[in-house]
């Protein structure tokens, strides 16, 4: 049975791994990953829509187990 967190989590990890896969074969193909977005922060100009996949999925998976924690402490104080 497949429910909403599930799905949840199922996009999340097709987010990760679809960018982290996308990076792996430019890495291959070109030998080296393009870079095609910069900004002008700091320490962290360059990027690509790979590496947004993986951010994106990383922080709403911490986020939801962040979340998901603080349910389950609740339910147990109970």
């Amino acid at each position: 049975m497949i429910n909403s967190n599930s799905t949840y989590y199922m996009v999340l990890i097709i987010f990760i791994l679809s960018g982290g896969t996308g990076n792996v074969f430019e890495r291959f193909i070109n030998g080296f990953v393009t870079d095609y977005i910069r900004l002008n922060i700091p320490y962290f100009t360059y990027f690509n829509l790979d590496d947004v996949f993986v951010i994106f999925g990383i922080t709403l998976f911490i986020y939801q187990s962040i979340r998901n924690n603080k349910m389950i402490g609740k339910i147990y104080s109970l």
